[in-house]
């Protein structure tokens, strides 16, 4: 699944449908960035759940990077919530590909959750 808008070509190559996945696309089958999708989770060993202290964390972190987005102008998530152990946002956006380093300056600026 992807967020983004991908070349015609690329969506050729399910039909349509549900099935395994022949190739992966890449970022060059990217035609427009619409969503950026902010994904926080504890750091934990490999294959362990959060604890309910850690998810807590989380969500809160989600709640405080809100409502940073927030005061800088940002339009509420279009979804946002648990992801299992940690926390997730989805925030529509409408970028050329050329642009994605505004998102990922915009992720580097929020730490990982500790």
């Amino acid at each position: 699944m992807t967020f983004n808008e991908l070349d015609p070509i690329v969506r050729n190559w399910g039909l349509n449908r549900l099935a395994s996945s022949v190739k992966a696309a890449e970022d060059a089958n990217v035609t427009r960035l619409r969503y950026m999708f902010l994904d926080l989770d504890p750091e934990r060993p490999t294959l362990t759940n959060a604890t309910e202290a850690e998810h807590a964390a989380a969500m809160q972190r989600l709640e405080t990077i809100r409502a940073e987005l927030r005061s800088e102008g940002w339009p509420e998530p279009v979804l946002a919530g648990s992801s299992g152990s940690g926390a997730m946002a989805l925030y529509r956006v409408d970028l050329p590909p050329s642009e994605s380093g505004l998102i990922e300056a915009t992720l580097k600026g929020y730490s990982p959750v500790r």
